[in-house]
C-alpha cells in the first residue's frame, strides 16, 4: 500500500503501535467500522476520526477536517498496518472471514481483481487462519457492502474473467495443438493463446489448470524438463558462443530464450570469476577512488562495452617518457581495479545482467591490450640483458623466454607511483631470475 497523505495518520501510526497487542486489535475492529461508515461527501475533523479510532479524544486541541473521500485511503493504510503488528484470530470473528482466494472464487475474478478493490475501498486486514497462517483476509459483512456500492463494478469484473464453454473449449483445443507442435511450457502455451482469443494470460492458465485438474489422467503438456547438467550448461553456452541459432537451442534443450540466455551468462559469470590467467592483482590509486576517476585516467570518449576506447590510443613500440610511463601503468592498474569492482557484484547463483558481462569482459581485454604493448616496448631490454647472460651452457632463447616470463610478472608488481622507471626494476627483476637459472660456474 502507498504512504499516508497526511502526516497526521503517520504520527497517529506511531501511538497506536505502541499499545499492547490487545489493544492494537481493538483499534482495528473500531477502524474497520470507522472505514464501513464514512461518507464521501462529508467533512470529519481530526477529533473526530482519533475518538473513533482509540476510544479517547486528541490531547491538543486540531482544527484540521478532511473530506471522507480523502480519508479512505490513509485509514486502510492504517489499518493494514495495525492489524499486520496484531491479527485477529479468523476463528473469534462473530461471522465468517473470507481469503482473497475464497473472494476472487465467490465473485468469480481473479485474485489481483480484488486486490485493485482494495484501493477502490474493498475494507481488508491481516487475519490469523485456522491453518495459522497469516493472510488478508475480508469480513462477508465488508464484501456484501463493496459489492453493492460497487455493483456495476463487480458484475463487469466477473463477465470480463467468465469464459464460455464455447470459448473453453477453443482453448483446450489450441492447446493440443500446441502440444503436438512443440510442446511448450503452460505459461509460454497460455501467453500464446491468450494473444489469439483475446483474453488474459491468466484466464487462460487458470482455465488449463482447471482443465489439468479435471482429466489428471490426460496431460495436455509434456512434463517440464527436468534439471540441466554441468555438462549441458557448458554445452549450451559453447553452442551459443559458437554461433547456432538460439531457436535451435530453445529445441533441442526444451527451455525458452530466457532461460537460454539465463543459462548462458551465468556460465560466462562463472569462467569470470575462475579464469586465473585474467589480470587481477593491481596498484591502487587514490585517483581510482574520486568521483571524476574515468576522465582522469582513461582514454576520451571510453565507453562501458567497449575494449577499443578503453585502451585509447596506445604509444608506438619505442621508449616511454616518464610521464608516459606513468600514464600507461596507472590506466592498466585502474582497467584491473575497475574490473575488480564489478567482478564483486557477480553472485551466479542469482540473476546476471549481460551488460555487466559485457563491461567487465571489455575491461579485462583492454587491460591485455595495455599489457601486451608494454611488454613489445621493454621486449628488448629483456633481449639485451639475456644476451650478456647467455653462453655455453645456457642458450640465449632460454633465457629470453624466462626472461620475458619475468617482464609479465614486473609489469604487474610495478608500483608506478614511486619516482623509480619500469626499466630499472625490470633490469633488477631479470638479474635476479637469471641468477636462479643460471649454473653458478656460469659466472
Amino acid at each position: 500500500m502507498a504512504e499516508y497523505q497526511h502526516t497526521k495518520f503517520q504520527e497517529l501510526e506511531k501511538q497506536l503501535l505502541l499499545s499492547p497487542p490487545p489493544f492494537r486489535r481493538r483499534h482495528a475492529d473500531r477502524l474497520e467500522q470507522l472505514i464501513t461508515s464514512l461518507d464521501p461527501e462529508t467533512d470529519y475533523s481530526y477529533e473526530f476520526i482519533y475518538f473513533r479510532a482509540t476510544g479517547f479524544r486528541p490531547a491538543g486541541a486540531s482544527l484540521q477536517s478532511y473530506r471522507g473521500s480523502e480519508l479512505h485511503t490513509d485509514l486502510l493504510h492504517l489499518l493494514h498496518r495495525i492489524s499486520q503488528s496484531a491479527p485477529t484470530e479468523a476463528a473469534e470473528v462473530p461471522e465468517p472471514v473470507l481469503s482473497i482466494e475464497q473472494v476472487a472464487a465467490a465473485c468469480n475474478v481473479a485474485q489481483r481483481t480484488v486486490f485493485r478493490w482494495h484501493r477502490k475501498g474493498l475494507v481488508s486486514r491481516t487475519y490469523v487462519f485456522p491453518d495459522g497462517r497469516r493472510r488478508t483476509g475480508v469480513r462477508k459483512s465488508a464484501l456484501d457492502q463493496f459489492s453493492a456500492a460497487n455493483k456495476a463494478l463487480v458484475e463487469r469484473s466477473g463477465r470480463f474473467s467468465r469464459l464460455s464453454e464455447a470459448e473453453r473449449e477453443e482453448i483446450l483445443r489450441q492447446a493440443r495443438t500446441l502440444d503436438v507442435q512443440g510442446g511448450p511450457s503452460r505459461t509460454a502455451a497460455a501467453a500464446q493463446i491468450a494473444g489469439r482469443v483475446g483474453r488474459a494470460k491468466e484466464t487462460i492458465r487458470l482455465a488449463l489448470s482447471h482443465a489439468r485438474g479435471e482429466h489428471p489422467h490426460q496431460p495436455l503438456f509434456h512434463s517440464p524438463p527436468g534439471r540441466l547438467s554441468e555438462d549441458q550448461r557448458m554445452g549450451i553456452y559453447r553452442a551459443y558462443k559458437s554461433g547456432q541459432p538460439l531457436a535451435t537451442l530453445c529445441e533441442r534443450f526444451r527451455r525458452s530464450r530466457p532461460s537460454i540466455h539465463r543459462i548462458v551468462n551465468e556460465v560466462r559469470a562463472r569462467l569470470l570469476l575462475a579464469d586465473a590467467s585474467a589480470p587481477g592483482r593491481f596498484i591502487a590509486d587514490e585517483a581510482f577512488t574520486c568521483e571524476e576517476a574515468d576522465k582522469k585516467v582513461l582514454p576520451a570518449g571510453a565507453a562501458g562495452s567497449d575494449a577499443g576506447s578503453y585502451a585509447g590510443n596506445l604509444p608506438a613500440t619505442g621508449p616511454l617518457s616518464p610521464a608516459q610511463e606513468r600514464e600507461l601503468f596507472r590506466r592498466y592498474n585502474y582497467l584491473k581495479y575497475k574490473a575488480a569492482q564489478l567482478k564483486a557484484k557477480l553472485n551466479p547463483k542469482r540473476y546476471v545482467a549481460a551488460r555487466l558481462l559485457d563491461e567487465i569482459e571489455a575491461l579485462l581485454a583492454a587491460a591485455r591490450t595495455v599489457k601486451q604493448r608494454l611488454e613489445e616496448i621493454n621486449r628488448p631490454l629483456v633481449e639485451d640483458v639475456a644476451r650478456k647472460h647467455a653462453g655455453r651452457l645456457v642458450g640465449l632463447r632460454g633465457l629470453v623466454a624466462e626472461g620475458s616470463a619475468t617482464l609479465r610478472q614486473a609489469i604487474d608488481a610495478f608500483d608506478y607511483r614511486r619516482s623509480d622507471r619500469f626499466a630499472s626494476f625490470l633490469r633488477w627483476a631479470l638479474m635476479r631470475t637469471f641468477a636462479r637459472t643460471l649454473p653458478e660456474e656460469h659466472y
